[in-house]
C-alpha cells in the first residue's frame, strides 16, 4: 500500500479534485488521526466544497491541538465567519487574542466580525489599534476606514490617502476600497 503524504493531498486540491483529496486525507487520518496538517487539509476540502459546519469543527479541533497557532484560529474564525456564525467568531477572535494580544491580524478579524455585527464603535477601536500594529497594511487600513465612516469618523479619508500605492489589491479589497471613495 502507497503511503499518502501530505503533497499527494495537495496535488489533488490544486487540480480540483476536492473529492479525492478529501478521501486521501481520510485514509491518511486512519492512520494518523491527529496529523494537523491532514486534519488543516480535510478541513480546507470542506470549505472549498461549502461545507462550513464540518470545516468549523475540524478548526475547532485543531485549535484545542494547537492552541498557539495563529493559523488555525485564523482559519477557525473564517470557517465560523463563512458559516454565518457571527457570534461565535467574536468569542473565537477574542479566545485568539489572549494569547496574542497584539497581533493585528486577529484584531483587524475581530474588527471585521464586529462591523458584521453592527458594532461600528467597537469595530472602529478595534481595527485603529490593528492599524497602530500595521499601519502599513492595506487591507487593515481599509477595514478601519470602513468602521471610520459608519461611525462618521474623520479618520477614514487618512487611513485610505496612500490608496494609489497599494494598487492592485485583491478584487474584494478593491470593491471595499471603491466603495470608501
Amino acid at each position: 500500500m502507497t503511503e499518502i503524504t501530505v503533497e499527494m493531498i495537495v496535488a489533488a486540491m490544486h487540480a480540483g479534485n476536492l473529492a479525492e483529496a478529501e478521501h486521501l486525507c481520510r485514509d491518511n487520518l486512519n492512520v494518523e488521526p491527529d496529523n494537523s496538517d491532514v486534519l488543516c487539509l480535510l478541513a480546507l476540502c470542506f470549505r472549498e466544497q461549502g461545507r462550513h459546519e464540518e470545516a468549523v469543527a475540524i478548526f475547532a479541533q485543531l485549535t484545542r491541538l494547537n492552541p498557539d497557532s495563529s493559523l488555525h484560529w485564523n482559519n477557525y474564525i473564517n470557517a465560523l465567519t463563512a458559516a454565518g456564525d457571527l457570534e461565535s467568531a467574536e468569542c473565537a477572535c477574542r479566545d485568539a487574542l489572549r494569547a496574542s494580544p497584539d497581533d493585528p491580524n486577529l484584531l483587524d478579524k475581530l474588527g471585521v466580525v464586529l462591523l458584521r455585527r453592527s458594532d461600528p464603535r467597537g469595530a472602529r477601536d478595534v481595527l485603529l489599534r490593528a492599524f497602530g500594529k500595521a499601519p502599513e497594511s492595506p487591507e487593515i487600513r481599509i477595514h478601519a476606514a470602513r468602521a471610520c465612516v459608519e461611525c462618521r469618523d474623520y479618520r477614514s479619508d487618512d487611513l485610505t490617502q496612500p490608496w494609489r500605492d497599494w494598487l492592485p489589491l485583491e478584487a474584494e479589497l478593491q470593491y471595499e476600497l471603491a466603495d470608501l471613495k
